[in-house]
């Protein structure tokens, strides 16, 4: 499957946005564009799945900011176990078709 989801953050105290430096984080949908920017850094990257962190500069361009694999969810809607589920699964389907591929 497909999952996504996307928060913006904020520290109106700093300039540091991460959650864990004292910024707060709301939901927000994810445009057309930002879409295929995402699925274009997966794509380019060969990654099943990654936490996809982006900068929209006041010109509202995005710009990619890091891409990790074991990103924290703090802001989150979905939970470590749920996340964990969905990427055993979607490696366990790649590993399958490896193997499909093989025969």
């Amino acid at each position: 499957g497909d999952y996504r989801e996307a928060y913006a953050r904020s520290n109106p105290d700093g300039f540091r946005k991460n959650l864990a430096a004292g910024g707060s984080s709301r939901n927000m949908p994810l445009s057309d564009k930002l879409n295929a920017m995402c699925d274009q850094i997966m794509g380019r990257a060969l990654m099943p799945y990654a936490h996809i962190d982006l900068i929209i500069a006041a010109d509202e361009r995005p710009y990619l900011s890091e891409i990790s694999l074991g990103g924290g969810l703090h802001g989150a809607r979905i939970d470590k176990q749920r996340l964990d589920q969905m990427k055993r699964e979607h490696l366990q389907t790649l590993a399958e078709a490896m193997q499909d591929r093989a025969v």
